[in-house]
């Protein structure tokens, strides 16, 4: 298989997909395939790999600029903590042509614009390291938002500006809930004790434009319980980061050990909703009053719950997460589900992990799905059912006469099936799941981390693919049967368009005609987002959206073939001397729907600067 047959969106997938080794190894798999048959017959490939020449840092999380055209990668010293302790860390990895790794960890960017030869551009140092981040495009600029626990420095969110031209990756600012210099602070954030931000783990980050507002929205998993975060009400926060130097806090949504986070980046019924999951090391339950008892046998896998944000910009209060074994009320979350409620086990064994969400269309019925990383559980389907959606019970997924929840860790655990709850027409219920191995000597693990294969990190799907990764034993592709995701049906906008206007240096009160020459496979609206002060004054017909700190205008006539659109600007002086950027172009293949039922993105290379 050559480059040049990997749809961008697939590689991306697969990336992300690889999180949680020594190194990033930059995968690919057919493109687009037609069929079921063809992804029957597909294999996948190693285009390239960027290791970790320090044996004390792993690869935590990958993610990628909006384009497609840049990897991001967080770094923690994982194995440091545990392969390291248990005498058998793994060497430093130093083969071949592949590019040097930081000697410490901490967020690299990546161009990987030729994905069989990626170059690391710049990186941001840290004590311990980042843990997680996400990429955003706010107002012209690209800001890479990383996360990080109680260790080495202060648990919170780094905000980074990166320079595409120059590769630099800058802290520009520093936030935390529960810090008194939570804003601009980044070099020594403090609580009002006077004490690091240390009291709980700034875990997952995902930054999206939402879907009512149009601003980007951060939606950060703090893990923390009771008992050890004091009054820092640790849980799902939302936060709006129109303006990354000024972070302003919308909501919490309250409960223990929050370690993974994906909105839907469509409404649902005229709701906003995020699906946020748990992590659990060991048996330990949510008591809800800070009195956990550490050391329990048996206990729950950790719980996902479908949260409802619909008007958390007006101060909607989002709820508390109801305690393992008690109902779903919809004054909190609207379903939860969790695996196992009653299960032996230790060292993360049987923890849920990391979590993707799919939406698409099956027979003309919108489905929405959630696909889970869940250790030695395997990878897990979810289905969201919603009012007047598709027929997802709880007794069409969870057998009533097989919980098998009394065996010992020692004893092969059923793997059908799950515990969902729901109220008011939603559910949260399993639908498929896939485990390759069971009962896995604790010989065979991988340093101290893993004790067991399957032990899955994650799950992500791309054009009704899923990509799954296994800390042991690499990734696995997939597709799901029934309901059967359809593969390769996708509308593919493949779309080619050069961006133009008039020049590159402006002064206050000129007029810049701006042209997108536009090609496309299939039906497509166009946009492009002006630079902060510029104003569209005439052109083809659009609308014109304010969205942070720059403007979008929306071409109302699609594209489906070929087609040039104009639009004239007014250029704002205020500013003279600074670089704006114009662009990127974006585009959707939701054509004619509402805002909140569209999904765009960046076409790359269409982005110029401008004096």
């Amino acid at each position: 298989m050559t480059e040049d047959t990997i749809d961008d969106e697939t590689r991306r997938a697969i990336l992300k997909g690889v999180a949680g080794t020594l190194g990033v190894a930059a995968t690919g798999v057919a493109a687009g395939p037609e069929s079921g048959e063809e992804l029957e017959r597909a294999e996948m490939t190693v285009l390239s790999f960027i290791p970790n020449e320090d044996n004390a840092t792993s690869v935590m999380d990958v993610k990628f600029s909006g384009d497609g055209k840049y990897l991001f990668v967080t770094q923690q010293p994982v194995a440091g903590l545990f392969a390291a302790t248990a005498g058998n860390a793994p060497e430093a990895r130093t083969e071949g042509d592949s590019a040097d790794n930081a000697e410490h960890a901490g967020v690299l960017a990546v161009d990987i614009s030729d994905p069989g030869d990626p170059e690391i551009l710049g990186r941001q140092e840290y004590g311990f390291g980042m843990h997680n981040c996400y990429h955003h495009r706010i107002g012209g600029e690209d800001y890479v938002f990383g996360v990080t626990g109680p260790l080495g420095d202060p648990a919170g969110v780094y905000v980074h500006r990166f320079d595409r031209s120059s590769g630099d990756i800058e802290l520009v600012n520093f936030w935390a809930h529960d810090t008194e210099l939570r804003q601009g602070q980044p070099g020594n954030p403090t609580n009002k004790a006077g004490l690091a931000s240390n009291e709980y783990y700034a875990h997952d980050i995902t930054v999206i434009d939402d879907p009512v507002t149009g601003d980007p929205y951060a939606y950060l998993a703090n893990w923390g319980t009771n008992h050890d975060a004091g009054e820092s009400r640790s849980g799902a926060r939302i936060l709006d980061v129109s303006d990354p130097g000024d972070i302003e806090e919308l909501g919490l949504f309250t409960m223990e050990r929050a370690h993974t986070i994906e909105p839907l980046r469509r409404t649902v019924n005229g709701k906003r909703l995020f699906v946020v999951g748990q992590e659990n090391p060991d048996p330990d339950p949510d008591t809800g009053d800070g009195s956990e008892q550490y050391g329990n046998k048996r206990g729950h896998t950790g719980h996902f719950y479908l949260v409802d944000a619909t008007g958390v910009e007006d101060g909607v209060e989002l709820g508390t997460a109801s305690l393992d074994g008690a109902p779903t009320t919809p004054s909190d979350e609207l379903a939860k589900w969790v695996w196992r409620s009653n299960v032996a086990f230790d060292a993360y064994t049987y923890s849920a992990h990391n979590i993707g969400t799919i939406d698409t269309e099956i027979d003309g019925t919108r489905r929405l799905f959630v696909t889970v990383g869940h250790y030695h559980a395997g990878t897990r389907i979810l289905e969201i059912g919603y009012p007047d959606g598709p027929s997802v019970t709880e007794e069409d997924r969870n057998p009533a006469d097989a919980p098998y929840d009394d065996l010992e860790e020692e004893e092969e655990p059923i793997s059908e099936g799950g515990l969902a709850s729901g109220s008011k027409g939603w559910i949260l219920a399993e639908t498929a799941w896939s485990r390759t191995h069971f009962n896995t000597p604790k010989e065979a693990k991988f340093g101290s981390l893993s004790a067991a294969t399957p032990y899955r990190w994650c799950a992500i799907e791309a054009n009704g693919v899923v990509f799954s990764s296994d800390i042991s034993t690499g990734v696995y592709v997939m597709r799901l049967d029934d309901p059967a995701i359809p593969v390769g049906t996708r509308d593919t906008i493949e779309p080619k368009v050069e961006l133009r206007d008039d020049g590159s240096a402006f002064t206050a009160g000129q007029t810049n005609r701006v042209t997108l020459d536009v090609s496309t496979s299939a039906e497509a609206e166009v946009r492009v987002n002006l630079p902060n002060g510029w104003t569209a004054v005439d052109g083809d017909d659009y609308e014109e959206r304010d969205v942070a700190d720059s403007t979008i205008v929306e071409f109302d006539d699609p594209v489906d073939g070929t087609g040039t659109r104009d639009v004239f600007v007014d250029i704002d002086g205020s500013q003279p001397g600074s670089v704006q950027t114009l662009g990127p172009v974006e585009v959707t293949g939701d054509v004619g729907a509402e805002n909140d039922q569209q999904v765009w993105r960046a076409v790359p290379d269409t982005e110029s600067s401008n004096v």
